[in-house]
């Protein structure tokens, strides 16, 4: 039997959470860790549709988007989004392996915050993270 008073309990800051959209389980996995691990509430699409419709139904503070996946890519995601008065407001950080400059400058004027290249620099997207949401 568990003794309660040995488990370390982490808080999540439900009203701070985060939408990860990435087409790879591994990202996901990654990025709902790192995340929770920071106090934050994760929530997980794995691709533009399914975002989409989270992210008008549960509003998140901030969503964490990979820019390219099948089907539809995040630069689509980010065109419906600024279309959409109800979701446009919530903040948008890329993350891609995609690291051409005409990428970063077409999700940059689409509205994304942050443009984030891969491997991830965790500390600093941890940082940029903890600074649009305080």
């Amino acid at each position: 039997m568990v003794n309660l008073a040995d488990v370390n309990f982490k808080l999540l800051d439900v009203s701070k959470s985060i939408l990860v959209i990435d087409d790879s389980v591994t990202n996901l996995v990654l990025l709902e860790a790192v995340m929770e691990e920071e106090g934050y509430k994760t929530i997980l699409a794995t691709g533009v549709a399914e975002g989409l419709k989270i992210m008008k139904s549960q509003q998140p503070a901030l969503v964490l988007l990979d820019l390219l996946m099948p089907k539809s890519s995040g630069v689509d995601f980010l065109e419906a989004v600024a279309k959409d008065e109800q979701i446009r407001s919530i903040p948008v950080f890329v993350i891609t392996a995609a690291v051409q400059d005409e990428y970063k400058y077409k999700v940059l004027e689409l509205g994304a915050k942050e443009f984030f290249t891969k491997p991830i620099d965790l500390p600093k997207l941890t940082g940029s993270v903890k600074a649009i949401l305080k």
